[in-house]
């Protein structure tokens, strides 16, 4: 923060000593403002024990049958505290900062933060993985891409994105079972959410199944009338 400011404030024709005098308040503003924040949340965010009662209320309300154990802050505190806890978080993050250096064109950055996050605790997860496939497409590499969508699609809680791209990609490259497979099992999986059903009625269309297209279709109109028509123009190649 003080080089930023030192730096702005030079371009505006502020001389040193100036120059450190800005820097010093605006950092004082800082921390003022972000001691403030944390006021504010402290104030709106309850203590876990304060939490834990309220689930547990809610347990002991709903569910009073279930023989269900009280849940303890300790227990919390300790999955919490674990090395693993952190490793998956530090993964996770290198894989959200790699897909953000994707999008903006640093692939050399993108990758080796990708790579970061396919280690230890995560490198079977789905979005890791899913990144990676995203930066391997970005280099033009769609068999390491394919190889990091079925790990995505064999991990823990794969988003239907997975499927789409997972599918779209087998049918660029002319696996076209595989693609018709991929769409097909996100699609039920997912119970037939409305995210998969375009891709699952393009899939059809490219594959020569228009009669399927069009069923698919015509059940997107009777349960999301508003994508009526971007179904029905699926179908139709529009």
């Amino acid at each position: 923060m003080r080089e930023q400011t030192q730096k702005a404030a030079r371009g505006i024709g502020v001389d040193d000593p100036g120059v450190g005098k800005l820097a010093s308040g605006v950092i004082g503003k800082v921390f003022e403002w972000g001691a403030k924040k944390v006021d504010d949340v402290k104030s709106a965010h309850p203590r876990t024990e304060e939490r834990i009662a309220d689930a547990e209320g809610y347990v002991a309300r709903e569910y009073a049958d279930s023989g269900t154990r009280a849940v303890q802050v300790e227990s919390w505190e300790a999955a919490k505290d674990q090395d693993g806890t952190a490793d998956i978080l530090e993964n996770y993050i290198a894989a959200i900062e790699a897909k953000g250096k994707l999008r903006e064109g640093d692939l050399g950055s993108a990758r080796r933060l990708s790579k970061a996050s396919l280690t230890g605790p995560t490198r079977a997860h789905a979005y890791p993985n899913y990144v990676a496939a995203a930066v391997e497409i970005a280099q033009g590499n769609s068999e390491p891409a394919l190889a990091a969508y079925e790990t995505a699609l064999a991990g823990p809680e794969p988003a239907g994105a997975i499927y789409a791209e997972a599918a779209a990609l087998y049918l660029r490259t002319g696996k076209r079972d595989k693609a018709s497979e991929v769409i097909e099992a996100g699609y039920t999986r997912l119970q037939e959410p409305p995210s998969l059903t375009v891709p699952l009625i393009h899939t059809y269309r490219i594959l020569g199944r228009q009669a399927d297209a069009e069923r698919v279709a015509a059940k997107c109109a009777m349960r999301w009338p508003k994508m009526q028509t971007l179904c029905a123009d699926e179908a139709k190649g529009k």
